[in-house]
């Protein structure tokens, strides 16, 4: 049998009727036989259901049972959670669940869990002081660093606390004892990124020549199921596999305790990323003014010293105005005896050329700066 419950948390570490502040509200599991322990610290009553669902039964898959039975109060944010652990593991590991729920103001029907609970808020009371002393500030329901301190509590508790037959809760549900380390709660220490052979890392991230692995962080816990070390930073926190201690005088760093993110349901919560580039205005120069065929109409000479830009001229006006014969018989005889006189039409016809051509270079150079302005953006790839 499995029994759960809520309870709340003060800043003294109490029990509290009433949430004062965030993440006070607390979920405690514990598993009858072995008097294993679990303890989530949730955003509010009956919050972030997902990760209470998911937690539980990680929990019990943990402990090896097959069929449990599933007992709580007829609270409805409770009830909601047992129902949704009912259909996971269903659905997941194909194993049934039994929900029970325990008759009114029998808080002996709740005796394990009501147990374990006191333990629980003893062993929570004490990591809170101890991280007080040793940062020389207040830990609060409120802070980020909270949730790890209630989910590493239980981890104590089921690894390390005797019970009246003298072996541990997980010695118990394991048949052997934890033989893992673990550092003091909230201890800065450095860790080293885990990375493959390759240098891939988690994230899509990879391994850079120029940078170092190691990092400094608060440790916050263990996993349950590979027993790495999760260490916090202002990045978020981070499963690692090595870590190594720094002197005692360097194992309380303040500003790092006043600026790491993440929440065991989220552990990249409240992390901030590089900024988005802003988007570049390009300034698309206007064309100069049409020049027009009245000013043209001043001559042959005055008509030379515009000369349309080549290559157009081939495709636009014909291949055989672009010198030679054929561009004197155009400028000169029009082969009936009228030498020097003016087309009229072949003016604005090259007026027309020479406004295209304006055109097409302003677009072609507005075409070249958003193009290079995109490869810039593409190539940055994702946040590190």
């Amino acid at each position: 049998m499995v029994q759960l419950d809520h309870h709340y948390l003060k800043d003294d570490g109490e029990e509290a009727k009433t949430p004062d502040e965030r993440f006070s509200c607390t979920l405690a599991v514990v598993d009858c036989d072995t008097a294993t322990p679990l303890q989530l610290s949730l955003p509010s009553k009956g919050g972030n259901q997902e990760y209470a669902v998911t937690a539980i039964c990680s929990f019990v898959r943990r402990l090896g049972h097959s069929r449990i039975r599933l007992r709580s109060d007829g609270d409805p944010s409770i009830a909601a959670v047992v129902n949704a652990v009912v259909v996971k593991r269903s659905k997941t590991d194909g194993l049934a669940t039994a929900p029970e729920q325990a008759p009114r103001y029998s808080s002996q029907s709740l005796g394990a869990v009501g147990a374990a609970q006191r333990i629980l808020q003893g062993q929570t009371r004490t990591l809170k002081i101890a991280t007080e002393q040793d940062y020389r500030a207040k830990v609060t329901p409120g802070h980020v660093i909270w949730p790890w301190l209630v989910r590493h509590a239980a981890f104590l508790v089921e690894m390390f606390h005797h019970k009246g037959t003298g072996t541990t809760p997980h010695q118990d549900a394991c048949g052997s004892k934890y033989r893992g380390t673990v550092l003091k709660f909230a201890e800065t220490a450095m860790f080293r990124h885990s990375a493959s052979s390759k240098g891939t890392m988690t994230a899509g991230r990879r391994v850079r020549k120029g940078l170092s692995l190691w990092e400094k962080g608060l440790f916050v816990g263990k996993t349950y199921e590979s027993d790495e070390f999760l260490m916090a930073t202002p990045k978020g926190v981070h499963l690692v596999r090595t870590v190594r201690r720094l002197p005692v005088g360097q194992q309380a760093d303040g500003d790092l305790l006043a600026t790491v993110v993440g929440v065991p349901w989220d552990r990249k919560i409240g992390q901030i990323g590089r900024p988005k580039k802003e988007a570049k205005v390009i300034v698309v120069p206007a064309p100069p003014p049409p020049v027009e065929a009245s000013e043209l109409q001043g001559g042959a000479a005055e008509h030379r010293e515009v000369p349309p830009p080549p290559g157009l001229v081939d495709a636009t006006v014909g291949p055989g105005l672009a010198g030679g014969e054929d561009a004197e018989m155009a400028d000169g005889d029009d082969g009936q005896g009228q030498a020097g006189a003016t087309d009229e039409g072949g003016d604005a016809q090259m007026v027309g050329v020479i406004e295209r051509f304006v055109v097409d270079e302003a677009v072609q150079f507005a075409v070249e700066m958003l193009s290079e302005d995109l490869a810039i953006d593409w190539d940055e790839g994702p946040f590190p």
